[in-house]
């Protein structure tokens, strides 16, 4: 991240300093809710991302759960830069959410220390 400065009138007037962020990015996850997951109905508590384009379980809840998945493997570059590898895609997973209503959704496979959540392909369909 870089900070760049500029004064809009005289250099030795501090409280006229306006400051200029480059390259930083934001991401305003809205809340947690419990959703019941896969046909043992597995409870996991999600969090509701409307900056993520994409919905991720962790391996090991994916495991406990029971869920089928493609396997693969790729490098995803999250929004701080790090990177998380992706080993697979549980497609057309079945949920239960806090309503009740039930909905599928695909949900990449993580592996590592991440937290199941949900983004912009959940919030479309729901």
């Amino acid at each position: 991240m870089s900070l760049k400065s500029i004064n809009t009138e005289e250099e030795e007037s501090p409280q006229e300093k306006i400051t200029f962020i480059d390259k930083i990015n934001f991401s305003f996850p809205i809340g947690m809710m419990e959703i019941l997951i896969g046909q043992k109905e597995y409870t996991v508590k999600a969090l509701v991302d409307t900056a993520a384009e994409l919905n991720i379980i962790p391996e090991n809840e994916s495991i406990e759960v029971g869920l089928h998945m493609r396997t693969f493997y790729i490098k995803l570059r999250g929004i701080g830069g790090h990177s998380t590898a992706i080993v697979g895609l549980a497609e057309n997973t079945p949920i239960i959410l806090p309503s009740g209503d039930e909905r599928r959704i695909h949900f990449l496979v993580a592996r590592g220390a991440v937290h199941t959540f949900v983004g912009r392909p959940f919030l479309a369909d729901n």
